[in-house]
């Protein structure tokens, strides 16, 4: 009996030795030649297989466990791709099955990873939510890409496109609201919402987080999503707008009652950048452009830092509108105050200055005026 206890011992060390592979087994139906990448948070591929006969088998040892991108490219002339999916890989079996008409939605992925069954159990609730807004998506971006639409045409199927887009950001935060309510002790709460637009709607995204598990909070993401969302959900519809600091070009400090209108574009923006000036001319100029409105005017807020820069702007792009600055750039509080996380950012409010839409598309500024001067009669 004595004699098998080195063996036993032997046996042991050679299983904790043993080189702990991820392997996955694809199938991506209706692709005949394509390549499977996955890549790293930072974009870098790290790895890639062969599809061949709509199928493709990866058996590696990973560098690091952990998110990735997962990304199926078809080879054909047609140069499809399918969108990139979050998985988690670590040690273990995956099977992937995917649909290149399925594009918008994620696939099915089962493994032996808890942490990628979590996120699996997600995707399915939000796949439910989204599906019925995929044709919408696919035939507005059809469309846009097709060649055959006029500047307006093309502005009008981007608006509807982004209004579509909102209700499928709205879905995935709905989605992750029943994720949370069902799984409440998960854990990559913090790392899905991190994955979502959680920015663009604090009012709905900030009572989920209040239900993250304290793990969830305190984690790298978690951390984040709560210094913003607490910030943020002091700018939500129908919040008072904060003040804006600064003068206008004559010296006199700004004041909103000023004004005088039913509906207001407060645009920060800056001389030097090129898709403010752009906007600036499709205002001026465009068909469809709000400043035709008797109802609405702008105040563009500028982070310049020096006035004769900022003053020649304004006359070289012709704005009769409002002008603001307080000339500190990035450090001027109204950056802080408004949550401006990039140029140009525009906040909608109305004539008591009250937010009606936060951090709104330039295109979608026409039918949100609509709707609430229609609302407000």
């Amino acid at each position: 009996m004595k004699y098998l206890y080195p063996a036993l011992f032997v046996a042991l060390l050679s299983s904790c030795s043993k080189p702990k592979f991820t392997e996955i087994t694809g199938t991506i139906t209706g692709f005949d030649s394509g390549t499977m990448m996955i890549r790293d948070e930072n974009g870098n591929t790290k790895y890639s297989e062969n599809i061949e006969g709509g199928k493709f088998h990866f058996k590696k040892i990973l560098d690091a466990t952990g998110y990735y991108r997962l990304k199926i490219i078809d080879n054909t002339p047609r140069e499809s791709q399918i969108t990139g999916y979050d998985v988690f890989l670590e040690p273990g079996d995956y099977t992937i099955s995917a649909q290149p008409e399925k594009a918008h939605q994620y696939p099915d992925i089962k493994s032996s990873s808890p942490t990628q069954t979590e996120i699996s159990n997600y995707y399915a609730i939000a796949n439910a939510k989204t599906l019925p807004l995929s044709p919408s998506i696919e035939k507005y971006v059809d469309a846009i890409n097709s060649g055959k639409l006029s500047n307006d045409e093309k502005l009008n199927e981007s608006s509807e496109l982004n209004e579509i887009l909102a209700q499928r950001d709205s879905a995935m935060g709905a989605a992750l609201q029943v994720f949370v309510n069902k799984y409440p002790k998960n854990d990559i709460a913090a790392h899905l919402m991190y994955q979502l637009n959680y920015e663009r709607a604090p009012e709905l995204y900030y009572p989920i987080y209040k239900k993250f598990t304290d793990k969830e909070k305190n984690s790298i993401e978690g951390a984040a999503e709560g210094d913003k969302l607490e910030k943020l959900s002091k700018l939500i519809s129908g919040a008072l707008a904060p003040p804006i600091v600064g003068k206008t070009l004559d010296g006199k400090k700004f004041d909103p009652k000023a004004l005088n209108k039913k509906v207001i574009l407060v645009e920060f923006w800056r001389s030097d950048d090129g898709v403010s000036s752009g906007n600036h001319f499709n205002l001026i100029n465009g068909v469809r452009s709000p400043l035709k409105n008797k109802d609405f005017t702008m105040v563009s807020v500028s982070l310049d830092i020096e006035f004769g820069v900022w003053n020649n702007a304004v006359i070289d792009q012709h704005l009769k509108w409002t002008q603001v600055c307080d000339l500190k750039g990035e450090d001027s509080p109204n950056v802080a105050n408004w949550q401006i996380k990039s140029i140009p950012t525009y906040y909608l409010v109305d004539g008591n200055w009250k937010i009606i839409k936060r951090n709104i598309y330039l295109g979608d500024v026409p039918a949100a005026m609509k709707k609430y001067l229609v609302a407000n009669q």
